[in-house]
């Protein structure tokens, strides 16, 4: 037994010495040492004297090659910036044009249904012969107006639709998603230009939408990056400590990188904590399932559970009930448990961790 131990410990041991060499050879490649991730860091809780291009140029200048590029991180989810200006209604725009695009190419296929229904049935007629006015669309000599699909429009004081009663205005699904779909994509134009000038500009005083605590810093070469990854720029605990290289874009969550260090070890700590009472809060479902395989050694343990002495009464049907409860039920239940437990801790990670 013991040799086998040592055997696995030396098959770990070598493999990683293996992977870390292939690691090496592909950070170092030409492929990958040309891609701009290889040669960005992205720096959290960054203070507000050093949110500036300038400054953070500076900080990094004495590295190989110096700072090609700093973008300042400017998008979060929520509001917490002083003056409330941040992208928050950028991406509520992109969402209101998303849903008014597959609003309108439902609309529009459902429109032309009508319309094949409506000429056929003008076919069946005999009148296959449509007389065109450059006035009236084709599609509106096909389809009446009021035969084209339409919406209820929640009221103003209704916290949802409340169209299956009735109450509402309709509007024409059509004509509405257009509309919204230029306003929406006029706003987003004004929005990204006024973005792009902030980051084409220094500082962040003048700026409509004011940098977060964090930064993506290129370097002109790859090993500036790493460098600047695991030097200490800031001398204040906390301070710029959370440094992240060779990371993708998707797998960035970019609400986080709002929070201020001391947030974020508040949120840690408060993760740490809900998991724990999650370990033994867990316990209790997890050891009422299992009992549910032994029905007697349940009842006797939990008198209040007495009314499951019909299980034992003779005849094929309790006992084919007795058999899913004892049975089929602990495993599904326990499969369906154990398939929230990752999306909770999921979402408390998401929470504290920026990528």
């Amino acid at each position: 037994m013991k040799l086998i131990i040592v055997w696995i410990l030396f098959l770990i041991w070598h493999e990683m010495q293996h992977w870390l060499v292939v690691r090496q050879q592909f950070l170092v490649s030409k492929y990958h040492s040309k891609q701009p991730q290889a040669s960005t860091v992205l720096i959290t809780g960054i203070p507000k004297e050093y949110m500036d291009e300038r400054r953070l140029e500076q900080l990094f200048s004495s590295l190989p090659g110096g700072v090609r590029r700093i973008w300042l991180a400017r998008y979060a989810y929520q509001a917490n910036i002083a003056d409330d200006r941040n992208l928050r209604e950028m991406p509520g725009y992109h969402e209101r044009r998303n849903k008014a695009c597959q609003m309108l190419e439902s609309a529009q296929v459902s429109l032309i249904k009508l319309a094949q229904k409506g000429k056929a049935a003008r076919e069946k007629k005999g009148d296959d012969k449509i007389e065109l006015d450059n006035d009236i669309p084709l599609v509106d000599q096909l389809v009446p107006r009021a035969k084209r699909p339409t919406f209820t429009k929640k009221p103003k004081w209704a916290p949802f639709g409340l169209g299956w009663l009735g109450i509402g205005q309709k509007i024409d699904k059509i004509d509405w998603a257009r509309n919204e779909i230029a306003l929406c994509t006029q706003a987003l134009e004004s929005g990204r230009e006024q973005l792009h000038n902030d980051v084409n500009s220094v500082g962040y005083e003048q700026d409509y939408y004011p940098p977060l605590s964090s930064a993506f810093v290129h370097f002109n070469h790859q090993i500036a990056a790493h460098m600047a990854y695991q030097c200490l720029p800031h001398n204040r605990p906390y301070r710029m400590a959370e440094r992240y290289i060779e990371q993708a874009p998707q797998n960035i969550i970019w609400r986080n990188l709002a929070l201020n260090p001391y947030e974020a070890k508040i949120r840690m700590a408060a993760s740490y904590a809900i998991t724990f009472g999650m370990i033994l809060v867990w316990a209790i479902p997890v050891a009422f399932i299992s009992a549910l395989s032994s029905i007697n050694g349940l009842i006797s343990a939990y008198p209040w559970l007495d009314w499951l002495d019909f299980l034992e009464r003779p005849g094929f049907g309790y006992t084919l009930l007795k058999g899913v409860v004892s049975g089929v039920l602990p495993p599904v239940l326990l499969a369906l448990l154990m398939m929230v437990l990752p999306v909770i801790l999921r979402r408390e990670s998401e929470l504290v961790v920026q990528c």
